[in-house]
């Protein structure tokens, strides 16, 4: 993994504890953050909170088609906005 990940990972576990919808989108043939770093981060998280997550995969690198994207994002915006609150985790620094 990236030099990053300590940061990163430890920020994504606060967020996605507090109930936060998140969507991961990664391009196939990106060389600057490969997709096994999307599939380490997302395999890190509990199973009960899996269901926060949506994963896409596009077939290209960093330049994700518009259209694309455009279409996965409004799709994974619709399903949060209809998804049932979650509750917290008290697992915030200083809570």
């Amino acid at each position: 993994m990236g030099i990053g990940i300590e940061i990163i990972l430890p920020a994504f576990h606060l967020i996605v504890a507090q109930g936060v919808h998140v969507f991961l989108g990664e391009g196939y043939y990106d060389w600057a953050s490969p997709p096994v770093g999307v599939y380490y981060v997302a395999a890190q998280i509990p199973a009960e909170r899996k269901d926060q997550l949506t994963v896409v995969h596009y077939d290209s690198d960093q330049c994700v088609p518009h259209e694309a994207f455009d279409k996965d994002a409004k799709a994974f915006i619709a399903r949060t906005l209809q998804a049932p609150p979650l509750p917290r985790s008290a697992s915030l620094v200083g809570e």
